[in-house]
Formats: C-alpha cells, structure tokens, sequence
C-alpha cells in the first residue's frame, strides 16, 4: 500500500533521511576545501588530488542512492529484506548510467547533459519497476522511455529543484550554510535541504508510478 501523502513520508524518513543528508553535505564541504587546498599548494599538485577525486565520486554516489531508496521504501513499503540487494542494484546501475553519460559527454556537451536527464530515473526504476526486477526490461530504456515521455513536466521540476532552488539557497543564504564556520545555522538550514530532497522525490516519485501503472508494472510492496 502507497503512502500518498508529502506528510506521511517526512513523518517516515526525516529522521533518518537528515543524518545523511548533513553528513553527505559536511564530507562535500570538507573535499572542496581540501580541493582549494591542493590547488593552492605552492608543492603543486600531487597524488592526492586522485583521492579526493575519488572521494568526491563516491560521495556523489552513496549518499543519494540511500536517500532514494529510504524514500521508496517509505512510499510504497517495499520489502525490507531486500533493502542491501536493491541498495547493491541502484548503485551498479548508477555507476553504468554515468559511464554513459561520460561517453555520450565525450562528443559534445550538450548530448551528454540530454543523456544525464534520460538515465535520472534509473533509480525509480532498479527500485519500482517489476520487469527490470524480474529482468524483463533494461533500466536506461525505461529510463529514457519515462523521460523522453514527459520531457518538459519533468524538465520544468528539475529544473526548479535543482537549478532555481539550489541558486536562490547559494545567493542568500550560503555563508550560513557552510559547516566548517557556522556549524550551527548550516545544521540548521540543511532542513531546507531536506525538505526540497524529499519534495523532488516525492513529486518525481507519483508522476513515474502514475506512468508504471499505465503499463502494468509496478512492483508489489511487501
């Protein structure tokens, strides 16, 4: 059974979804500065620009599959059991999504942002989709199916989400925001974070079941 409603997810997952989220912004804060660091060096730059390369991928993976899934599986109560396979799945897939990307970046700039927007959904769809779980379909072809097919719907949200938002937050409120020099207000302020997180998934999250259920393949909740 589908929790319908924005409130019921928070009420679920805030609590575990923060911790996360303030613990994947304080490690990307550490590495930029870090970053700043090493460039700066008057030593130049040495192999430690790899790791903290590394690190930043990593941080830029992790973290955000968690919040996914933590969110599907407060939506649609899907089965706990299978939490760490589908957690072991998202990320496969998310790391084949962005070998993609790269390639198809490789060529020209523009196709590869157009090829970032079509794999977005992979997540939605390791997560809710019952032929990809019973191996029937292929997660970049429904992916790209999905959002090829409400192209600007989807657009317009992420573009609000992830591009509207995020600046509005930067040219405010950043200083405060920063975990390094205001631990407290950037704690704090990462609630906005979190309510925006949750919105996009939530939003994103009816619109794709919506079109799941239209084809008859919406996984069974546990």
């Amino acid at each position: 059974m589908e929790n319908k409603t924005f409130v019921g997810l928070f009420k679920k997952v805030a609590i575990s979804v923060w911790p996360i989220l303030v613990a994947s912004l304080v490690v990307d804060q550490l590495l930029t500065a870090q970053f700043e660091k090493t460039l700066s060096s008057p030593e130049g730059i040495g192999a430690q620009i790899w790791f903290l390369g590394l690190a930043s991928i990593l941080n830029s993976l992790i973290f955000p599959v968690i919040i996914y899934l933590l969110c599907f599986h407060a939506l649609f109560n899907l089965k706990s059991q299978n939490f760490a396979r589908q957690l072991n799945q998202t990320l496969i897939e998310t790391v084949r999504s962005w070998g993609s990307i790269l390639l198809w970046g490789l060529f020209l700039l523009l196709p590869g942002i157009f090829r970032m927007y079509e794999l977005m959904f992979v997540p939605f769809v390791v997560n809710l989709s019952s032929a990809y779980d019973n191996n029937q379909a292929d997660a970049f072809k429904l992916s790209t199916e999905f959002a090829r097919k409400y192209i600007w719907r989807l657009s317009g949200i992420l573009f609000l989400f992830q591009v509207v938002f995020p600046l509005l937050l930067t040219a405010t409120l950043d200083q405060y925001r920063n975990f390094l020099k205001h631990p407290l207000s950037a704690t704090a302020l990462s609630s906005i974070d979190l309510l925006l997180t949750l919105s996009s998934v939530f939003i994103l999250s009816r619109i794709f079941v919506r079109w799941l259920k239209e084809k008859h393949d919406l996984i069974q909740a546990g």
